[in-house]
């Protein structure tokens, strides 16, 4: 664990190597993913320029180097380099943009096309093409994509495994391997009366 929540963050963190998790509890007990963060990308950062309590947890899902950047210099560095200030909007705005379509997809898609459409982020973020097939270089447990889709572990290997009988999915040496273009048309969202079900 990196950190958890606290009302007064001290801390920016940057991520040299490794793969972190942030995450947050759901009145259930359940954990939500928020963001799978890589090399070179920071986290932690919108408590400290927003000056609010931070509310969720970062842990290493691998073996990780982190660095600590303290609030002052994180917030002076941003003042001071405008380059800097717009990477790191830019980074945020990214992850706004994620968090709101998985809301979307809670709303108005099944839990395979939430599935697929999951899949499909994490080829973009950590895919290495292979022939018709992107490798997914991410360990990934059927738990931990549960979190990112917002459904249980059972649900998520059904779906799986429907995406696997279609020839969109397989395993490869313990990773998994997508067909992206019929990864698309699973993630097309469903008719509303489908979504219903």
């Amino acid at each position: 664990m990196i950190f958890g929540p606290t009302r007064e963050p001290e801390n920016v963190w940057l991520v040299e190597h490794g793969l972190v998790r942030i995450h947050r509890l759901v009145p259930d007990g359940r954990e939500v993913t928020i963001a799978l963060v890589r090399p070179g990308h920071v986290f932690g950062e919108v408590p400290v320029l927003s000056d609010s309590p931070r509310v969720s947890f970062a842990e290493a899902m691998r073996r990780s180097t982190c660095w600590r950047v303290p609030r002052e210099t994180f917030l002076r560095v941003v003042r001071s380099d405008p380059d800097a200030g717009f990477a790191i909007s830019k980074e945020i705005a990214g992850r706004i943009a994620r968090i709101e379509s998985r809301l979307e997809d809670l709303s108005f898609r099944s839990v395979e096309s939430r599935v697929a459409r999951a899949l499909l982020q994490l080829a973009e973020d950590f895919g290495q093409p292979a022939g018709e097939w992107v490798q997914l270089e991410l360990p990934l447990t059927r738990a931990e994509l549960a979190t990112l889709v917002g459904t249980t572990r059972q649900s998520v290997s059904e779906s799986v495994q429907g995406l696997v009988k279609r020839g969109w999915v397989a395993r490869d040496r313990g990773r998994l391997a997508l067909r992206v273009a019929g990864l698309r048309e699973e993630s097309r969202p469903a008719l509303a009366s489908d979504a219903l079900k």
